[in-house]
């Protein structure tokens, strides 16, 4: 008769005791937060190698996430300015805190595109429909091959220093300039 090793029997306990630890993990309500780089564009006779930097906060229940969204800060600063139509930068000017937005809620039914909007508002910001700024920004490379087509694309003027998004379940997230 065969015996064991010691070594293998921990080996075996330490495996599946780390297995049945991550699977509660799959169960919970995460947001995560990164950093997503728009790098070059093209506007007019105007060509630029800068990147237009965007914080991206992604709402996750379980394995599957629920909301990504997507923030950059833009001001005449920027080259990435002049994809704005002159009522669009007229608009940025006129706004302390401007903010490209981008959002995406996978299940309507558990946080919705509306929800978001209603929750932007309720922290003080307003949400802009900026026609110019959005097919500029659809028409870069990068768009696609990130896959956001299905993205709202937003401007916001955030009036206050920051805002927080929360959601039942979720912890709040906070954004700063």
């Amino acid at each position: 008769m065969r015996l064991i090793r010691p070594s293998i029997i921990l080996s075996l306990f330490l495996l599946t005791t780390g297995f049945f630890a991550s699977c509660s993990s799959i169960y919970e309500n995460t947001v995560s937060e990164g950093t997503i780089y728009l790098k070059g564009g093209r506007a007019h006779q105007q060509t630029w190698s800068e990147s237009l930097k965007f914080t991206r906060h992604s709402w996750y229940q379980g394995l599957t996430m629920v909301l990504d969204f997507w923030t950059a800060p833009l001001d005449e600063a920027s080259p990435f300015f002049a994809w704005a139509s002159p009522s669009e930068q007229r608009m940025i000017r006129e706004c302390q805190d401007f903010r490209l937005g981008m959002y995406y809620a996978f299940d309507s039914e558990k946080i919705s595109e509306d929800m978001v909007t209603s929750a932007l508002k309720a922290q003080g910001v307003d949400v802009w429909t900026m026609t110019t700024l959005t097919t500029a920004l659809k028409n870069h490379p990068n768009f696609d091959l990130n896959m956001l087509g299905t993205y709202r694309v937003r401007g916001l003027c955030v009036l206050g220093q920051d805002f927080t998004l929360s959601f039942p379940n979720f912890s709040p997230e906070t954004f700063s300039k």
